[in-house]
């Protein structure tokens, strides 16, 4: 159920300043609705989203597919597909979030909710490239002002929403992560009344309650908190796994495109720092997704371990059973899988394993280009 907070027309991002610059994207590409807007003013946004989309990032990219199949040299070339493959996925992206833009919606603002908000000071802690043109561009100053000028707002608007929409995901899993944490702090607490400064994910029961009542509901509320976050993670995967599979995939081909662009050509000192900052950027996107996942599996681990630090003996025979089958229940590491046709584990050994096999790859086409 949701909390007042997650259903008002107005949701306060003080907590989320990362969600920001976000949402700002987001509304730039008219990619975020208001949960208030009828249906003409909601008609008349999407309107705009598509035109904004077509314009800027569509026909972009429609043009760098025209330049591959010219006579062009082959450097160049190669030069526009390392940079095509990104903005093809970006597409896909776009599209996946134009289509499930509430379902998105509702992920983000249940963060909004009472059980999401840190109870005490110590929870709160945790917390320019080549183009084919159909026209010649060095005809005049003015056309060549206008193409760059297109051509820096359409780089700029493409890699804004890929980093909005992949930081979305990021910022997701680092949230359940740090709520995890929280978990962890609270099931230590849990039976020991006279610890200084007792932190409660809700209210404190009332003083004159029976020490075992008090207790039991202490530890129905953790595991209550747990299987909301277990929930919550598994919507975020399921709502995301999708784009985050098919960026992992396409990630291992376009780092070994760059990385033979890298290679096979002489650079000025300016070409070589912007590829390699590319590079660091690919490498950063893959990084992110499988960087959380990971610390979501390693806190779980964490979980479990703090059930153990429960007070068992001073409880009821009613709460020490709910503790044993809490403590199976969380037993298992909780991993974090993005799944499209198949799954893949969110973890440290699928980010060395695509980068692994982006060099395989590399290895491959340098063998057939020498």
């Amino acid at each position: 159920m949701q909390s007042e907070g997650s259903t008002s027309s107005k949701v306060s991002w003080k907590r989320f300043p990362s969600f920001r610059m976000m949402l700002l994207v987001f509304r730039i590409f008219y990619a975020w609705p208001k949960r208030e807007m009828d249906v003409k003013a909601g008609f008349w946004y999407r309107l705009k989203g598509i035109l904004f989309r077509v314009f800027f990032i569509y026909l972009n990219v429609v043009l760098q597919v025209v330049f591959v199949f010219t006579d062009a040299p082959i450097q160049e070339r190669i030069a526009t597909v390392s940079v095509l493959f990104t903005e093809i996925v970006v597409i896909w992206k776009l599209e996946f979030f134009y289509h499930n833009v509430k379902k998105i919606q509702e992920l983000v603002y249940r963060l909004d909710e009472e059980m999401y908000r840190p109870q005490s000071d110590a929870e709160a802690e945790i917390l320019v490239f080549p183009c084919w043109f159909p026209y010649d561009f060095n005809s005049s100053l003015w056309l060549y002002s206008v193409t760059i000028v297109y051509q820096y707002l359409a780089i700029t608007f493409n890699a804004s929403f890929n980093i909005a929409c992949d930081s979305l995901v990021g910022n997701l899993l680092a949230l359940v992560d740090a709520n995890l944490q929280r978990l962890e702090i609270q099931l230590k607490k849990v039976g020991h009344p006279n610890i200084e400064d007792k932190i409660l994910i809700v209210k404190p029961a009332d003083c004159n309650k029976n020490l075992r009542e008090a207790t039991n509901h202490e530890l129905l509320k953790c595991i209550i908190f747990h299987q909301e976050l277990t929930g919550y993670l598994s919507d975020i995967l399921n709502m995301f796994g999708a784009i985050v599979t098919l960026q992992l995939f396409c990630s291992v081909f376009i780092l070994c495109i760059t990385e033979l662009h890298l290679l096979a050509n002489e650079h000025s000192l300016d070409d070589l720092l912007r590829v390699v900052m590319y590079l660091c950027c690919l490498v950063m996107q893959v990084f992110i997704s499988c960087h959380y996942g990971n610390e979501i599996t390693y806190t779980s681990k964490r979980v479990h371990q703090a059930t153990a630090f429960v007070n068992y003996p001073d409880m009821d025979i009613k709460t020490r059973k709910l503790l044993i089958l809490f403590q199976q229940r969380t037993a298992p590491d909780l991993k974090c899988y993005a799944e499209l046709l198949f799954k893949i584990e969110l973890s440290m050994d699928t980010f060395v394993m695509v980068i692994k096999s982006s060099y395989s790859y590399l290895a491959v086409l340098q063998s057939m280009t020498d």
